[in-house]
């Protein structure tokens, strides 16, 4: 009799908790797909960082923050690398007014978490409209937990920035950052792609 009940309890302590896990997977797949860090403050604002030294160019860096605010990371130290290289550089938000105003750059890149291996939403909504200069050079990031199948650029440009069928658009370098890695020295590659600065992929 005792028996039976321990093995009932047991029962009922492991249905409880795979209960609580299948709801917390749904949660979190909920909020990925809702991509609630695109709707943050952070995703509104932007800022300009004057160049360091004698400015050579304008660069915007569009990014959605994300629910840990990584991704912002990730665009202000690339932000940071193009500033330190002679740019203007506007760090905007991805639903910020500066964001859409892409005509009088020479560098732009853009942005955001990856959620189970795919790019946010938000980043995947912007590139629909995203029709940058014919001249400017575009470099594309994604930060999230699941490793690439493949660590090459053109592997990389599609999983963080899918562009939509029949876009002109062409897009220079990606990268995707994943646990472990160095996002200081990821950024730098990204920055020294863009300006055709000979480095080994990271």
């Amino acid at each position: 009799m005792l028996e039976k009940k321990s093995t009932r309890l047991i029962f009922k302590i492991t249905g409880t908790i795979l209960i609580i896990m299948i709801v917390a997977a749904v949660i979190v797949v909920s909020l990925a797909a809702v991509d609630i860090g695109s709707y943050t403050s952070d995703a509104y604002s932007s800022q300009t960082l004057p160049a360091k030294g004698i400015m050579i160019g304008k660069a915007l860096v569009v990014y959605d923050p994300g629910m840990s605010g990584d991704a912002k990371q990730v665009a202000t130290d690339i932000a940071v690398d193009l500033q330190n290289n002679g740019y203007q550089v506007n760090l905007a938000g991805i639903r910020s007014q500066s964001a859409t105003n892409y005509s009088s750059y020479n560098i732009i890149v853009t942005g955001g978490p990856c959620y189970l291996g795919t790019i946010a939403s938000s980043v995947r909504s912007y590139l629909k409209t995203f029709h940058p200069p014919q001249n400017a050079r575009v470099g594309a990031f994604g930060i999230g937990s699941i490793t690439p199948a493949t660590n090459t650029t053109l592997a990389m440009i599609r999983e963080v920035a899918p562009l939509p069928k029949g876009s002109i658009t062409t897009i220079s370098t990606g990268i995707k950052i994943v646990e472990g890695q160095d996002v200081k020295q990821k950024s730098q590659y990204l920055v020294d792609e863009l300006l055709n600065i000979v480095q080994t992929n990271p």
